[in-house]
């Protein structure tokens, strides 16, 4: 996972909470790692997606036209939508205990 989404310390706290929740849960160590990768995967990819697109846009571009353009285009997203894009990868509800 790239850094550019600031994501790699939560992701590893989510993996260790679910983890927690699906050992206490399913009936074997192998149900509830096939538990957790099937809930964890989707998300997890997502994030990986969008730390390389973040990361693409925001730090690898070159050249004058190109920057100026992204920055047009980021003065001119409303704060609102900006936030939007940020907090769906913040937005997590762990799984319960038991």
């Amino acid at each position: 996972m790239t850094p550019h989404l600031g994501q790699g310390a939560s992701q590893a706290i989510e993996d260790a909470a679910c983890l927690a929740a699906y050992l206490n849960t399913d009936p074997t160590t192998d149900a509830a790692l096939a538990h957790y990768d099937r809930e964890r995967r989707p998300r997890t990819q997502a994030v990986v997606r969008a730390s390389h697109q973040t990361g693409r846009v925001g730090q690898r571009l070159h050249g004058r036209l190109a920057v100026a353009l992204r920055n047009a285009g980021i003065r001119a997203t409303p704060p609102s939508v900006a936030l939007k894009a940020m907090v769906k990868h913040a937005r997590w509800e762990p799984p319960a205990l038991g």
